[in-house]
């Protein structure tokens, strides 16, 4: 056992000098081996790359020097404890003021508040103008060729004293053939006029025109023109709409009941002679409902202004709570034949508005007391009167082509169901039933069923 632990020992130091000798060759290969190249390294660093650590070393130590101590503050500043609770305060004033200055968007507003909207729609700073020749249909000529122009062989007997020295001079030249003589003719000058209208027509309106433009084409005054179509002095008008233009100079009114040729001359302050002789009406001046008449030189009157009762109980009508409460019978009737003219009128005298149409409120809430009548926005036939729950007493009229409008919160009617009204006849009196604060009228425009905005419609 002994004699085994020597040899395993002899071997072992064996091993460790052969491994030292072997490391004392490597380490003398490498010395020659290496020596070339220690020698680029060394003047690599010398001349290379320690000047360049020092001049690295220089702007470090300068701008730490200038940096340093502002980093710090900032650094203080940003580990401070308060800086969550200061920006969470700076934040909800910010949401805050946004939620005061927010301002509602109506469906017929939206988008006005864009810079594009600025740009393309400011009308008071822009105007395009587009201009092209056009034909106006109400010009003819009269004549391309008068007779006077023409040549005609005349028989003329032709003697000694036929042919003047006054006619010669005055340039009349006369030849002779076979008895018969050719005269110089007389040419005259082609006159242009507008023709005489005796009808209202139907004017859309083109790019570039103005109600004055327009006025004078047809030769009538620019109030006629706002008259009969509902407009006013700030009345915006578009290419493409479609304007009535009377054929002369005045208002146009469409016989209601009660209504003469006396009282409509002392209305539009013109004499009945001309009423007469212009609508060609018989010598009693016979007139009849639902006619349209031309008043020539007449002039709408100046619309009366209400003063509205300090106390609101004032002009309440003696009606009992019962018969207000108490809902009336619904009746349908049969859908009307009688189409509308597609321009309606204000629905009421009072032209104050109390709330506009948006998503929440599905028509138009126009100001009024008990003495304002309510009045059809266009022609049709009445086709609900009576009790309609939150409307109170109500009345719709179908104008044709889908077009319905309601009349709600109504005191008394003036119309059953089933007749043909005219534009601008009274349907009843304003009031304050079903769900409603104070008098007024709830007007709504529906096309095909769905709530539109009246303003649209309405001129």
């Amino acid at each position: 056992m002994s004699h085994i632990n020597k040899n395993a020992l002899k071997l072992v130091i064996f091993i460790i000098r052969g491994l030292k000798k072997i490391l004392n060759l490597s380490k003398k290969g490498l010395t020659y081996v290496g020596r070339p190249f220690s020698v680029i390294i060394d003047k690599l660093a010398r001349y290379t790359l320690i000047p360049l650590y020092r001049i690295y070393n220089f702007f470090k130590r300068r701008f730490l020097g200038f940096v340093g101590p502002a980093r710090s503050r900032v650094f203080a500043i940003l580990t401070k404890k308060y800086i969550v609770h200061v920006l969470i305060v700076v934040m909800s004033l910010f949401v805050f003021v946004g939620n005061i200055s927010a301002k509602e968007t109506r469906a017929e507003n939206f988008g006005e508040q864009t810079v594009v909207y600025g740009i393309f729609n400011n009308e008071e700073r822009f105007q395009l103008v587009e201009e092209k020749a056009t034909v106006n249909p109400e010009e003819k000529v009269l004549s391309y060729l008068d007779t006077g122009s023409q040549i005609n062989s005349r028989s003329l007997i032709l003697d000694d004293n036929s042919v003047t020295e006054e006619q010669l001079a005055e340039g009349l030249s006369s030849v002779t053939s076979g008895g018969s003589a050719i005269v110089k003719p007389n040419i005259t000058e082609t006159e242009i006029s507008i023709a005489s209208r005796n009808q209202t027509v139907e004017h859309n309106v083109a790019s570039g025109e103005t109600i004055s433009t327009i006025a004078k084409r047809y030769n009538v005054s620019i109030n006629t023109i706002l008259w009969a179509n509902n407009l006013t002095e700030r009345s915006v008008i578009k290419p493409g709409m479609s304007l009535t233009v009377l054929p002369v100079s005045g208002v146009q009114h469409q016989v209601a009941r009660g209504d003469t040729v006396q009282s409509l001359a002392l209305k539009y302050s013109v004499e009945s002679e001309k009423i007469t002789s212009y609508n060609n009406l018989s010598e009693d001046g016979q007139i009849v409902i639902g006619q349209d008449l031309i008043i020539p030189g007449g002039e709408r009157p100046a619309p009366t202004i209400v003063s509205r009762s300090t106390n609101q109980y004032a002009a309440i009508p003696d009606v009992s709570l019962s018969k207000i409460l108490q809902p009336t019978t619904l009746e349908t009737a049969p859908r009307g034949s009688s189409v509308g003219t597609g321009k309606m009128v204000w629905p009421t005298t009072w032209r104050v508005i109390t709330q506009y149409f948006s998503w929440r409120h599905a028509g138009l809430d126009i100001d009024g007391d008990y003495s304002s009548p309510i009045l059809a926005a266009d022609a049709g036939v009445v086709t609900r009167v009576g009790w309609g729950n939150g409307y109170g007493n109500m009345v719709m009229v179908d104008h044709g082509n889908g077009i319905v409008t309601l009349y709600a919160h109504l005191s008394k009617f003036h119309v059953t169901q089933g007749q043909t009204v005219s534009r601008g006849q009274s349907l009843g009196m304003m009031g304050t039933t079903g769900w409603s604060t104070g008098t007024h009228l709830h007007f709504e425009v529906r096309v095909n069923g769905v709530k539109k905005n009246p303003l649209s419609y309405i001129q």
